[in-house]
């Protein structure tokens, strides 16, 4: 006989900070920007020594339900957002130099990118990467050149169009 588990209820990277911690997504930001983290982290032969070290620093901040493949999403969730908003931030400001968009407003223009990426204002920092930069595949040990394609901008048309009017 089999016994059925309940459905795990997961915990908001949000909203769990108490009186003694900030929230989880708080933390794993605070660490990524903090020593050059995020780099060591993006050019890591093996990610789960620096995952193991995040863990243990969420711990340490008496954060203690973060399993190390939780942590590994979160961090790819926020470099998928930060992306998003990276190549709609540069079309963006292609079209307001070829005269499109000339008329959006500052505040509207951050409102927009921060609904695509809403901690961008803490992780531009030190993500704050080009749309084509060279990293190293090193499972072949050679130099890939990532650029960003059509399907990506066209991907981010269809997305937020209903939300950002002013895109299309």
């Amino acid at each position: 006989m089999t016994t059925q588990r309940a459905p795990r209820v997961g915990v908001s990277w949000e909203t769990d900070a108490t009186d003694s911690h900030p929230s989880s997504m708080i933390t794993l930001i605070d660490w990524l920007g903090a020593n050059n983290n995020y780099s060591r982290y993006r050019s890591a032969h093996s990610k789960k020594t620096l995952l193991l070290e995040i863990q243990r620093h969420l711990l340490m901040q008496g954060i203690e339900n973060r399993s190390v493949q939780d942590i590994r999403i979160q961090i790819e969730k926020l470099k998928t957002s930060y992306r998003h908003a990276y190549c709609w931030r540069y079309r963006m400001i292609q079209e307001r130099e070829n005269g499109r968009y000339a008329s959006i407003d500052v505040i509207d223009f951050e409102i927009a990118l921060h609904r695509i990426c809403p901690h961008w204002t803490w992780i531009h920092e030190f993500m704050d990467i080009p749309l084509a930069v060279e990293q190293v595949d090193h499972r072949h040990d050679r130099s890939d050149t990532l650029r960003l394609n059509i399907f990506d901008s066209l991907y981010l048309e269809i997305r937020y169009s209903h939300v950002y009017p002013f895109i299309i």
